[in-house]
C-alpha cells in the first residue's frame, strides 16, 4: 500500500483566478506602442533602458488602475479562508507589479504566505517564480499545486 501524497502549498495566479480580469490589454498595447501579444516580453526586448523603464511605468499605471477597481472572483475569499483553517501554505505568483498586488491585498484584507511579482523573478511562463515559491515555502513540487 502506498502512502497518499497530500497538497501542502497552493500557488495562485492573480488576474482571472483570485480577482476578475479587468486589464484592457489592447488599450495597454496601444498606449505602449506595442503590437506583440505579450507585453512584458516585448518591453524586455527593448535595447534602450530608459525607454524600457518608461514603458514599465506606463504598464504599472494600468495595473494600479485595474487593482483599484478590481473585484474578487466568486469563492476566492472562502477558498483562502479554508486553506488558512487547514494550516496550508498559500501564495500568489503574478506577472503584475508589486504595488498593484499590494493594493488588492489591502482592499480585500487578504493574507498570503508569499507574493512573487515580476520584480522578484523572471515572469511566467518562466519556471523561476514557481521555483522561488517552492524555495520560500520549503515545499516539494509533488505537494504543491499551481
Amino acid at each position: 500500500m502506498t502512502r497518499a501524497t497530500y497538497l501542502e502549498t497552493f500557488i495562485f495566479d492573480l488576474d482571472g483566478t483570485l480577482i476578475e480580469l479587468n486589464l484592457d490589454f489592447e488599450r495597454i498595447r496601444h498606449a505602449l506602442g506595442i503590437k506583440e501579444r505579450f507585453i512584458l516580453e516585448a518591453i524586455s526586448k527593448l535595447n534602450d533602458e530608459r525607454l524600457k523603464r518608461e514603458k514599465l511605468e506606463i504598464l504599472k499605471r494600468f495595473e494600479i488602475e485595474s487593482a483599484l477597481r478590481s473585484n474578487l472572483m466568486p469563492y476566492a475569499r472562502e477558498i483562502i479562508e479554508k486553506l488558512d483553517e487547514l494550516g496550508l501554505k498559500k501564495g500568489i505568483v503574478t506577472r503584475n507589479c508589486r504595488e498593484s498586488v499590494n493594493i488588492i491585498l489591502k482592499r480585500f484584507d487578504l493574507k498570503f504566505d508569499f507574493v512573487i511579482t515580476r520584480e522578484d523573478a523572471e515572469p511566467k511562463p518562466s519556471p523561476k517564480p514557481i521555483q522561488l515559491a517552492l524555495k520560500l515555502t520549503k515545499s516539494e513540487p509533488s505537494k504543491s499545486i499551481t
